[in-house]
């Protein structure tokens, strides 16, 4: 790969970037007692991404060949002659060379190591679900190398490694149907599923929670103080404000955020940070960018925008690392890597004898947002707390709203913060992987719909 990624980046006129991959992604699913299937897909290529005379042009190929590799440039050097894409991203004149290599460790375990992790999740969501219809465990393993070379001098190559556990549940009762779920995920080996994210815990509370949701009342429609957990306040991070704050959105005016860095948006209590550390380990992007923190609301405050190279030329900065593409076979724009709320001072105790009266959220099963701030998410299930106490579980609770009004609520968070890989879709790139999560976080004021 080395010696084909040498070859691309002396070809061809003006400045030749090239990427390459060599990811595997192993899957197991275990259902209702039967082993559905055992997968490995393999995805590996090259893309090479030519800038000349201020345009940029883009063609990738499956084969390792240096006849293939000399294809690939040639076309894109032919859009970009041919005006196909844009102004360019920042030059080369402006660009320091960016050398590394990143190793991730490495999962030595077998597949019979992970057929026993669902397995283990499988069995204690059938001990715990005692009115359970149907149970899944599920288990993704994602690894390999990526490498960027460019004309420039830049020579980055990094390893790839991610680890996910999920256990999904359908209970039925006299009230019907009802789902419940857990996972954990992100880039370390499966020896980290042990204690609070072991496999026993995903099942037990996948289980867990599928029977409450049974049990739940409605939950009724209204303005009521909340507490959200981790998995719920990441989503709000990510879908309500962080798509507003990549840049490309900012520029091309889609975003109620553009020309509004350093206004106060929220109370103080309120940052969220986006970081190539965390859930998803990604220490350059898909441009060899290193990754730098972004505080994209430092306590309340609009403070950061994210940043591809052409993104950061245009606005006058520095790249921030958020160029990223699903594959080698698409194009790097804008996308947050690990978004999350930072962390409070409360411990979780304290923080509902703090709700006092009102909703505990958990979770989130969809929904969606606007570029507008707008959002509507529907909880997984939730928690009526009177006086500082738990009183039932609730069902069917959906929070909506402006987030830049929600941030003006948020009065504290608690001091641990929880990530998850997830993944995002946008312009049609999609599955991306990405990191998201935060405290618990204690809101003055919320709109939830219900019966």
């Amino acid at each position: 790969m080395d010696d084909l990624l040498d070859f691309a980046v002396s070809l061809g006129e003006g400045t030749v970037e090239a990427r390459a991959e060599d990811i595997t992604t192993e899957s197991i699913i275990l259902e209702n007692g039967i082993l559905r299937s055992v997968e490995s897909h393999v995805r590996i290529g090259i893309g090479v991404r030519v800038l000349l005379g201020g345009r940029t042009g883009y063609a990738c190929t499956t084969r390792l060949s240096r006849e293939r590799v000399r294809d690939s440039v040639e076309r894109a050097a032919r859009q970009a002659s041919n005006g196909f894409n844009g102004s360019a991203p920042i030059s080369v004149d402006e660009r320091d060379p960016v050398k590394g290599r990143t190793e991730q460790c490495i999962d030595e375990a077998t597949t019979e190591d992970r057929i026993s992790l669902v397995t283990r999740a499988y069995e204690s969501a059938v001990e715990h679900g005692k009115d359970a219809s149907s149970v899944e465990a599920s288990h993704n393993h994602t690894y390999g190398r990526r490498y960027f070379r460019s004309s420039d001098g830049s020579d980055v190559v990094w390893d790839f490694l991610t680890n996910s556990l999920f256990t999904g549940v359908t209970s039925r009762g006299s009230n019907g149907l009802a789902e419940g779920y857990d996972s954990h995920g992100g880039s370390f080996d499966i020896s980290r599923f042990v204690g609070d994210i072991s496999p026993e815990k995903i099942g037990e509370r996948a289980a867990m929670h599928a029977s409450e949701i049974l049990m739940a009342k409605a939950c009724p429609a209204g303005r009521f103080r909340a507490l959200i957990d981790p998995r719920l306040a990441g989503v709000l991070a990510h879908e309500a404000f962080g798509h507003m704050c990549e840049c490309d959105s900012v520029i091309a005016g889609e975003s109620v955020l553009k020309g509004r860095i350093g206004e106060r948006l929220g109370a103080e209590a309120a940052t969220i940070i986006d970081d190539g550390s965390g859930a998803i380990a990604m220490p350059y992007d898909d441009e060899g960018t290193p990754a730098k923190r972004v505080v994209m609301l430092d306590r309340g405050v609009l403070s950061g925008y994210l940043h591809s190279r052409r993104t950061a030329h245009e606005m006058g900065t520095d790249a921030t690392g958020n160029a990223r593409a699903v594959s080698y076979k698409h194009e790097p724009i804008c996308r947050m890597r690990n978004t999350y709320f930072a962390p409070g001072d409360m411990s979780e105790n304290e923080a509902v004898r703090e709700l006092d009266n009102g909703i505990c959220a958990i979770g989130t099963i969809g929904g969606e947002s606007g570029s507008d701030g707008t959002f509507l998410f529907k909880t997984m299930y939730g928690y009526m707390v009177k006086n500082g106490e738990i009183l039932y579980p609730l069902k069917g609770a959906a929070l909506m709203g402006n987030i830049l009004e929600f941030f003006k609520g948020v009065e504290g968070a608690t001091k641990k913060v929880r990530m998850e890989a997830g993944s995002c879709g946008k312009n049609g790139q999609f599955p991306l992987l990405v990191g998201m999560g935060g405290p618990h976080l204690l809101i003055n004021d919320v709109t939830f719909g219900g019966e």
